[in-house]
């Protein structure tokens, strides 16, 4: 009665210290700040000017001389490259790449080609001036003129794929190749690479990549005799390098490996994930050059001297316009090869790029990997800031009606939330410490499967699945279900048995901990085997995945019932049904709230450290896991605080009054 008192007495003074209609106002002004800032973005972006190209191309840097002889073609032949893309099984599959780097004939007189005047209207409704323009026609034309592909850049669907397709078949996957000398100091081989589509999370029509190869030579006639010195590869307006004997960079030969990201073609060094991240913000995300792989067989085609004679099939090369749709920003099509720093100074732009790219891994050893959050984030905002300003409807459909649900979520939670996190943060070195064994936990869990990747059947799954990223996680499931059930039922009766003791006033202490674990480990496991065995069949079934998300909530209190009621096993189940009996909704809510809470901090901060620390993904993973494991015993103490709310039928200030009786109890009061 005393403990009902104190808690009647704490609900009032807690109400008035936590208002809801500050909640609501909160919660308003966050919606409006975003909204605001995403409108911003899309005003800036139809306010932006577009670059004004000069109307002759770049200047030619002094001492940088292009060169067309037999010891030119003779070096272009040595080094073309090996390029390695991801295999693609069919026609808008989503899964691999759908485009090669074909030659420029593709989209010259080609009847769904359109050459567009830019007019420099905001509503680029520019005038068609022809269709299929041919090479001659982009000879007489201006710098103010682009190439409009068939379909929208923004929204592309599959209609680039299936134009690219129903024309690719008569040509060859074409190189580009250009030889100069600069200073008479260095020999540069390069390579240009045109592809129709940029699909990647700055979609635009048009995509023209480069990779080039440096030789310390005088002339090209002394360079056929010596070994390149360092190689480049264009990445994002950016790029990176690697000297010819590095251990990154593959070979057959004299021809450098180059694997191809899917969608933004950016050129890598070796397979795997990485994070792209151009100049001004050009590519921004997750370059994929992971395998399955098609190797190309290249066509090498030699660039003429510029200015290139009239009639001359390569004079595309001299025209000032763009080789895509107009768009804003980094959605406009690009300029040609001839108006690019790469071209212009080719040692310059080498020796500004950088020596590595930061690699992410496909797992992390423990909660939600900062990089797996990072690429599907990334592409979930570039999709929203690329639909905006044409679809309106699309904005409010995939960013205000989740942040709305979010809102929702957290009025519902509110109050529980923070009377858990008052308990918490006044014993958070006892609650800190018990998630800490998660790591080594999940450390091991990581070996065993690495283990098992490389020296047992599992080895074969993969193989069979084509080392897709949904056989590492089928491969994986087996051991990160050993890795929950162990780390749960440790740390789920220690938290619920400080709860406990927390209620009763009584001293925490290390063997109370380990008696009250040692007690109820059984009866736990007992009473919730049947219910979570019969979870993960209705998830496996798919179809039963509804009732498996019905009866996870119904049951979601088990271990409370045994731990904290000393609920006989056999009816364990049947109190946590009654005790959400009513509230199914809210409960929900309230535990799908914590789960976000204890997985969402991790991943932001290594997000963070990631973008503006460029830290080692081995620490970022690391520091994620730490925050991690920190934070589970919080999410098991809220569902405990829930717990005793939907028996009580009071607020959850109950919660914190409870504790600060309990510290009163025990002369150990602090303030939070």
């Amino acid at each position: 009665m005393k403990l009902n008192t104190a808690i009647d007495r704490d609900h009032s003074q807690t109400h008035r210290r936590v208002p809801r209609w500050r909640v609501w106002v909160l919660g308003a002004l966050v919606a409006l700040m975003l909204a605001t800032s995403i409108a911003e973005i899309a005003a800036r972006q139809d306010a932006t000017p577009e670059v004004t190209e000069p109307q002759d191309p770049a200047p030619q840097v002094r001492g940088v001389t292009q060169v067309d002889s037999i010891e030119a073609r003779l070096l272009a032949s040595r080094y073309t490259p090996i390029l390695k893309i991801r295999h693609r099984d069919a026609i808008c599959s989503g899964d691999g790449e759908p485009y090669l780097p074909v030659p420029v004939d593709l989209v010259f007189d080609n009847p769904a080609v359109q050459l567009r005047e830019n007019t420099h209207r905001s509503d680029f409704r520019d005038p068609v001036l022809m269709h299929g323009p041919s090479v001659s026609d982009i000879e007489t034309a201006d710098a103010d003129t682009y190439l409009d592909f068939p379909g929208r850049p923004r929204d592309p669907g599959c209609t680039y794929e299936r134009w690219y397709r129903a024309y690719m078949a008569d040509h060859r996957p074409t190189a580009y190749a250009r030889v100069v000398e600069a200073d008479g100091t260095h020999v540069v081989v390069q390579y240009y690479f045109f592809y129709v589509f940029n699909d990647f999370n700055n979609n635009h029509e048009g995509d023209w990549e480069t990779i080039q190869v440096l030789i310390e030579a005088p002339d090209v006639r002394m360079a056929l005799h010596r070994m390149p010195v360092e190689v480049a590869y264009g990445q994002h307006a950016g790029g990176e390098k690697a000297s010819w004997d590095s251990g990154k960079l593959e070979r057959v030969g004299t021809h450098p490996v180059v694997y191809v990201s899917q969608g933004s073609h950016a050129a890598h060094f070796e397979p795997g994930t990485y994070l792209g991240w151009g100049e001004q913000g050009s590519g921004f995300g997750c370059d994929d050059t992971s395998g399955p792989h098609r190797e190309l067989d290249l066509a090498v085609e030699m660039l003429p001297i510029p200015p290139v004679e009239s009639g001359h099939p390569g004079v595309w090369l001299d025209w000032r316009g763009r080789w895509g749709e107009r768009q804003n920003w980094q959605y406009d099509g690009p300029v040609g090869p001839r108006r690019t720093k790469r071209w212009t100074d080719p040692v310059g732009w080498q020796d500004r790029l950088r020596d590595s790219s930061l690699a992410i891994p496909g797992t992390a050893r423990l909660g939600p990997a900062p990089t797996d959050v990072f690429c599907n984030a990334t592409t979930y905002g570039s999709n929203v800031l690329m639909r905006f300003v044409g679809a309106p409807w699309y904005f409010l459909s995939v960013f205000l009606i989740p942040l709305m649900i979010v809102g929702v979520l957290v009025y519902l939670a509110w109050s529980t939330v923070i009377a858990a996190l008052r308990i918490y943060l006044r014993y958070l070195p006892v609650f800190a410490v018990l998630g800490l064994p998660l790591i080594p936990v999940g450390i091991l869990a990581g070996g065993l499967h690495d283990l098992a990747i490389t020296y047992s059947s599992v080895r074969h799954v993969v193989e069979v699945m084509e080392y897709t990223p949904v056989s590492y996680y089928v491969s994986a499931m087996p051991i990160n279900g050993i890795q929950q059930l162990v780390s749960l039922g440790i740390i789920v009766p220690a938290v619920l048995e400080i709860y406990r003791t927390i209620e009763r006033g009584e001293r925490i202490t290390l063997r109370r901990l380990v008696d009250g674990i040692y007690i109820h480990f059984t009866p736990m496991v007992r009473a919730g085997a049947r219910p979570l065995l019969i979870v993960m069949l209705l998830q496996l079934s798919v179809i039963g995945l509804p009732l498996a998300i019905d009866r996870a909530v119904r049951w979601g209190f088990v271990p409370h019932a045994v731990v904290l009621d000393e609920t006989p096993p056999v009816m364990a189940a049947t109190r946590s049904m009654d005790t959400v009996k009513g509230r199914w909704w809210r409960t929900a809510a309230t535990m799908l709230v914590f789960t976000i809470m204890v997985a969402a901090p991790g991943p932001l901060v290594g997000i963070i450290l990631m973008v503006t620390m460029s830290a080692a993904i081995e620490d970022i993973n690391v520091i994620s896991s730490f925050v991690y494991a920190v934070l589970v015993p919080f999410s098991i103490l809220g569902s405990a605080v829930l717990y005793r709310q939907r028996q009580q039928r009071v607020l959850p200030s109950a919660a914190y009054a409870l504790a600060d009786a309990a510290d009163a109890r025990l002369g150990t009061h602090r303030t939070t």
